[in-house]
Formats: structure tokens, C-alpha cells, sequence
């Protein structure tokens, strides 16, 4: 799959997920990371570290990549609660600290979350001020990379020699994995915006990069019918079914802790079907595919709201088809509004003002 249209196909996971009784949302997000972490590598690698102020360049970037558009939804969410139908009008006693952390990104579900799908943003942009410093990190010991002490210069290229795997690089992101294992065990939600609890997986991608690792078709074969396999003995299995098959908005009988290593397990085993995606041709469509993927992932949770104070579950299936119907062919349509609106407009600024820093070397 290419890897714009599986970046979509991750968002539409999550847009099912909070509507449909298929709950792979967690899933979705965490092959996001893992993408996140291999073009976060690579961007910094082979463009930003070039630059002479390569570090806040790149957090500027990467701050004006989410910032808009993560702002403009967050508005149209808070108007949207306050006008009563969503049931969430107590919003405007959000507490000031919330006001305050919204710009930032980083650090803004500390206070509570409006939209609860930007938790996940929160980690990115974590991920985002830390990126540098763990691609250089793995520097000294990928062995695709050359290593320079100094973040103000290129601090690694790839070089021409064959692809192979260095374990050093594979004991972190496992000892990583084991911490997140811990936490989890612990009852820290997987949703929680801790970076620590994520981290392995934005590791595996940075790997992915350093070692230019590209799974054999054999491999990404066996990742897919691993991840069905896994999905249909789940669904077909009543005492596990709410791992991944619920319906409407009740919470799980299961433990937490046994959803959450559910999705971890899944989440390795995707893993390297995901890692595949990077290295596949992307055309001017997928590319727009993969754009539309943030605004949708942001603002499904809008209409989702709508259709929930609206669905009634002792009404006839066709009446509540229709609403799941109108739920996601809003959800849909404001995301290409919001893409064509702020999302893309906001970026083109973004790419002009790169490309004036870039000159500037």
C-alpha cells in the first residue's frame, strides 16, 4: 500500500473506531508513530540538519505543521459543545491552564482533553522536541549513519553500503518496549500523553530509516495475516470479542491492562507491514490522500458527538444506518474543507518559509 492512502487508511480506522462497534483505533495510532518516527529521522537527516540553525528550525517546522490546523478544530469543537447538542456545554468552565497550553500543542491535554483524538498530538509534538536528539543518539550506533557530536551539522547520511540490522539500535527500542510493557501492567492508560509510554514505537521507525530496513514481501505478507488472524480469533472468541468488536460507547468488561497489551502485541506484528508502506512510489494523489489524513483524524470527533446525542439504539437498524451514514460522510467532507481551507494554505507558508531558511545556509 502506498503511504499515503495507508496514512488515510490508519485515519479512517480511527474515524470507525469511534462510531462502529470495529475498535482498532489504538492500532491505527500507534502505525502512525511508528511512520512518524522514520520521516522524522529522515527529514532531520537528509534537510533540516543541514540548516544553520537546524534545531529550531525544525521544531518551528514541525510546530506550524500541526499548530493550525490542531487550533482551528479545537475551536470548532468548543463552538460546537457550547451549542448543547453534544451535551459537553460545560466546557466553558475549562480551567485556564487549558487556555494557555493549546497553542503550544505539546502539553495541552495536561488539563483536559476537548477533543479526546488529540492526546495523541500531545505526544507527537513531545516526540518532536526530543527527535534530533534521539536520531543523533542512534547515530552512534546505526550503522547506515555517520556520526557528528554537533547538532548544528549534518549528523549522519546515508551511506552506499547494503542494508543490515545492528542489534544495539534492536536492545533499545526492546528495552523501551519493556517499559511501556511495565507501565501498561501498571494501569497507565495507553492513551495517556506520556512520551515515555510511546516512545519504542517512534524508535522502531527512526530504526526502520537508520537501517534503511525494508521487509521482505514474505514479511509484510505474514504481518497482514498476522494482524487479521489476530483481529478474527479476537471477534471470534466471545470472552476476548471486546478487544476489538464493541458496540456504542460502553466501556470494555475486560481489564485496561489486557486491552492495552492486546494493542501492543498487534502493534508489533503490524509493525513491519507499516515499515513496508515507507518505501513504496507515492503519486500526486496519495500524496493528498496521505495530507488528508490529520484534518480527518482531527475533526471526525465533531460529527462523531452529533451522531452519538442522536442515535437511538431501540430505534430500526436503517434509521440508525443513515445517522452512522451522515456521521461519517460529514466527518469526510469537513476534512477536506478544513484541508483545502487552513490545512494546505498554512503549509504552503510553511514550505515558503523553509525554503528561505534553507537559502540562508
Amino acid at each position: 500500500m502506498p503511504p499515503g492512502a495507508f496514512r488515510l487508511f490508519l485515519a479512517c480506522l480511527v474515524v470507525i473506531h469511534h462510531s462502529f462497534p470495529l475498535r482498532l483505533g489504538g492500532w491505527a495510532v500507534a502505525m502512525f508513530f511508528v511512520l512518524s518516527g522514520y520521516w522524522i529521522a529522515r527529514m532531520w537527516n537528509e534537510k533540516y540538519s543541514r540548516l544553520d540553525m537546524p534545531y529550531m528550525t525544525f521544531v518551528i517546522s514541525r510546530w506550524w505543521r500541526l499548530a493550525p490546523l490542531f487550533l482551528a478544530v479545537q475551536t470548532l469543537g468548543y463552538c460546537y459543545a457550547l451549542s448543547g447538542p453534544s451535551g459537553q456545554n460545560d466546557v466553558v468552565a475549562l480551567p485556564f491552564g487549558w487556555w494557555v497550553t493549546q497553542p503550544l500543542v505539546i502539553g495541552s491535554t495536561q488539563f483536559g482533553r476537548l477533543l479526546p483524538p488529540s492526546w495523541s498530538l500531545d505526544v507527537e509534538m513531545q516526540f518532536y522536541a526530543l527527535g534530533p536528539v534521539l536520531v543523533a543518539g542512534l547515530a552512534t550506533i546505526a550503522p547506515k549513519l555517520k556520526k557528528n557530536a554537533c547538532l548544528g551539522n549534518s549528523i549522519s547520511s546515508i551511506t552506499a553500503s547494503a542494508p543490515s540490522f545492528h542489534l544495539e539500535g534492536f536492545a533499545i527500542v526492546v528495552l523501551t518496549l519493556g517499559w511501556s510493557i511495565l507501565l501498561i501492567a501498571s494501569r497507565v492508560a495507553t492513551e495517556a500523553s506520556r512520551l515515555d509510554l510511546h516512545i519504542w514505537l517512534f524508535l522502531a521507525g527512526v530504526l526502520v530509516y537508520a537501517n534503511q530496513w525494508s521487509p521482505s514481501l514474505r514479511m509484510q505478507r505474514l504481518s497482514f495475516f498476522g494482524i487479521i488472524s489476530l483481529i478474527a480469533v479476537a471477534i471470534a472468541t466471545p470472552p476476548i470479542r471486546e478487544l476489538v468488536w464493541r458496540t456504542g460507547s460502553v466501556a470494555p468488561s475486560l481489564s485496561p491492562k489486557t486491552v492495552n497489551l492486546f494493542l501492543t502485541i498487534l502493534a508489533l506484528v503490524g509493525l513491519p507491514f507499516a515499515a513496508a508502506t515507507v518505501y513504496r512510489d507515492s503519486s500526486r494523489w496519495d500524496r493528498w490522500f496521505g495530507d488528508l489524513s490529520y484534518p480527518l483524524y482531527l475533526f471526525h470527533w465533531i460529527p462523531r458527538q452529533w451522531y452519538y446525542s442522536q442515535v437511538d439504539w431501540n430505534a430500526s437498524f436503517w434509521s440508525n444506518l443513515l445517522l452512522l451514514f451522515v456521521n461519517f460522510a460529514t466527518a469526510g467532507l469537513g476534512a477536506v474543507l478544513l484541508l483545502f481551507v487552513i490545512d494546505q494554505p498554512c503549509q504552503r507558508l510553511r514550505n515558503r518559509w523553509l525554503r528561505s531558511a534553507s537559502l540562508e545556509t
